[in-house]
């Protein structure tokens, strides 16, 4: 298995001509900012990419991926009739922009041999299409299977920061 570097990352996302730019590559750390328009409704996206997580002494509690809307902010309409915003990790330190659920992980391991163009990307314009018909009917239009935010941490990301039982609504 072959880890993509974030240069080779950035190239494939600029060769297949999505709206993301590189606005940090760290060389083990890579993030993209970007814009999607699933249906109606456009969304600022970021995208962290971990290459490395483990350091001598240190290792990030970081996925290797993580993605954010950024604009408009989806804590801000998280909740429809009372139903809290699904397929999201919640995000303590900023509640308005919770982290995307972009895949299961029993199922798949994503992993940085995986280009981002040829499955993140993709993956949060699925997402995207969902959740704006989930704001019109409450009805999530894709496979799923996600956990009840409890206290324990997901396998996507140990952080249990991230994963916090919400409030009440």
């Amino acid at each position: 298995m072959t880890w993509l570097s974030v240069s080779a990352q950035d190239s494939a996302i600029r060769d297949a001509g999505a709206q993301f730019q590189l606005r940090a590559n760290l060389g083990f750390m890579g993030v993209w900012q970007g814009t999607l328009i699933p249906i109606a409704q456009s969304y600022t996206v970021r995208i962290e990419y971990f290459l490395r997580r483990f350091f001598p002494n240190h290792t990030f509690i970081n996925p290797y991926i993580s993605v954010t809307v950024i604009d408009p902010p989806l804590g801000a309409i998280a909740t429809r009739d009372g139903v809290r915003l699904p397929h999201t990790y919640w995000n303590e330190r900023d509640p308005d922009h919770p982290q995307l659920c972009l895949y299961d992980p029993r199922e798949t391991e994503w992993d940085p041999s995986w280009s981002i163009i040829d499955s993140i990307i993709p993956w949060i314009s699925e997402w995207l299409y969902c959740f704006e018909f989930w704001q019109i009917d409450g009805q999530w239009r894709a496979p799923e299977r996600h956990p009840e935010r409890t206290p324990e941490p997901c396998q996507t990301n140990p952080n249990p920061e991230h994963h916090r039982a919400l409030p009440e609504p």
